[in-house]
């Protein structure tokens, strides 16, 4: 069932079309009666509790408060808003309601379907903008922990990268996600070609391992590598 925000136009669209949905809150709609969802008709009144249940049978559509219904529409289009005065809450609920009665033949009825269903549209675009980026805030963290990871884990003292190239792919694989590669000059060389041409320039090779360089210079060669993923 989708949710939406209680006040949302995309919540006023689906009541205007009779269609369930729920909130994060208190108010829901669902198609035909309350059968399923509980046992009795909340806090609504006993002689509109009693209409609620003469009705249900031709109960299409309808809208809840909490464990009350507070509108429901019947096979013959007919809507029924019990006149009933409850928490803030509930009358904030309450006040959406109109939407409902926006089915009719009307000029200004089709205006405010109009105005209802492209507002209700320029919301979605937003809500797909906003997770977009978000996204886009996740990817650019992952990069960084990716970089930070590098760096953390990077070797001060390394087996000869072309001594033993897989773990050099392997590790040149870790620093990049797993997806880019480092940017060099010859976009023919291996992963491991790759690696040891940056190692060449930090370390001098000393008895088959690396002899480390001060850790900064370490981290700012990361750094640069990265940059262009």
């Amino acid at each position: 069932m989708p949710k939406y925000p209680t006040n949302s136009w995309r919540a006023r669209e689906a009541l205007m079309d009779h269609k369930s949905y729920e909130t994060g809150g208190a108010m829901r709609a669902v198609q035909g009666s309350t059968t399923g969802w509980f046992n009795g008709n909340g806090q609504l009144p006993p002689v509109w509790a009693e209409r609620y249940r003469a009705d249900e049978p031709n109960v299409v559509y309808t809208v809840m408060s909490y464990r009350t219904p507070i509108a429901w529409v019947l096979t013959s289009g007919e809507v029924v808003i019990p006149d009933v005065k409850y928490s803030r809450t509930t009358t904030g609920h309450q006040g959406l309601l109109y939407a409902l009665k926006l089915n009719g033949p009307t000029e200004d009825d089709r205006r405010a379907r109009e105005a209802i269903r492209v507002t209700a549209q320029r919301e979605r675009n937003r809500v797909r903008e906003v997770q977009s980026e978000r996204n886009a805030i996740q990817r650019e963290q992952r990069w960084i922990d990716h970089r930070e990871d590098a760096i953390a884990s990077y070797p001060t003292r390394n087996p000869n990268p072309l001594a033993n190239p897989h773990s050099m792919e392997s590790y040149l694989q870790r620093a990049e996600g797993g997806k880019a590669t480092l940017a060099t000059e010859d976009p023919t060389a291996t992963p491991a070609d790759r690696f040891a041409a940056l190692e060449a320039e930090s370390f001098g090779e000393r008895d088959g391992f690396a002899e480390a360089i001060p850790s900064g210079d370490i981290v700012q060669r990361i750094n640069d590598a990265l940059s262009g993923l």
